[in-house]
């Protein structure tokens, strides 16, 4: 990507940073890229991502290339034990995501709809079970106003049972127009799957009354910034886009 779009691309990415920082209250965690297979185990990403997997060897190591850093703000959590007074518990990271598509003809599976490699925040909230739901909502709007403050249009989607992931109790997709497509384009996906993860990586908090529970976990892209950066200059030219939103934001 040449200026003067990487120069909107980086802009809009750290907009998008520095809103999950300072007005949604999440904190900032630099992550690995590359991870063993174990870690993989613990997160639940296996076998969703076994075929698409990125394989570094070194002698007789082999790692792997995180194809979500979902994947390693779980581990970074692994084996905690946090009292309740510290819930909500809000992550977020920014990373390369890496995943061995297999990539066909047709426009859904062009340039920067699907790529092996691509930018995305991701946002992990680690919370107590009874609220868990509610949480999962909060992040589905958290998402949405990004998309809103720049008046593209989207939709949301519940996911049936038969699509659901199977860590997953719930997940909405948020999905933005592309015009070129004349389809929309997932930007992120808002999951709550309650205490699976937890239980597979010991992560726990305390209750009041001392009981110990394992947390509910909720993740979502927070978001894919290629995409979106897509259906945002599909939709502007780069002079409205530098005059009309990236200033009235203070981004630019």
């Amino acid at each position: 990507m040449a200026p003067p779009y990487s120069l909107v691309y980086n802009i809009l990415e750290k907009y998008i940073f520095n809103l999950h920082l300072k007005e949604n209250n999440y904190k900032y965690i630099i992550v690995p890229n590359i991870l063993n297979f174990k870690s993989f185990i613990n997160s639940g990403q296996i076998p969703k991502f076994i075929k698409k997997l990125f394989i570094i060897r070194a002698g007789n190591k082999i790692k792997y290339l995180i194809p979500t850093s979902e994947v390693s703000l779980i581990n970074f959590m692994i084996k905690k034990k946090i009292k309740s007074n510290y819930i909500p518990i809000k992550l977020f990271s920014k990373t390369e995501c890496y995943r061995n598509e297999q990539l066909n003809y047709g426009a859904m599976n062009k340039n920067i709809i699907k790529q092996k490699q691509f930018n995305k925040l991701e946002l992990m909230q680690f919370v107590d079970n009874k609220n868990s739901y509610r949480y999962l909502k909060e992040l589905v709007k958290i998402v949405e106003k990004i998309i809103k403050n720049f008046k593209i249009n989207y939709r949301i989607i519940e996911l049936s049972k038969n699509n659901l992931s199977y860590i997953s109790s719930k997940t909405f997709d948020l999905e933005v127009w592309i015009p070129s497509l004349n389809n929309f384009c997932e930007v992120s996906s808002c999951s709550n799957t309650e205490n699976y993860q937890s239980i597979r990586t010991s992560i726990k908090y305390i209750k009041l009354n001392k009981n110990i529970e394992y947390f509910s976990i909720i993740n979502g892209s927070g978001l894919a910034i290629g995409r979106f950066f897509l259906s945002l200059i599909e939709k502007y030219e780069l002079k409205y886009i530098f005059k009309n939103i990236l200033k009235k934001y203070k981004i630019f």
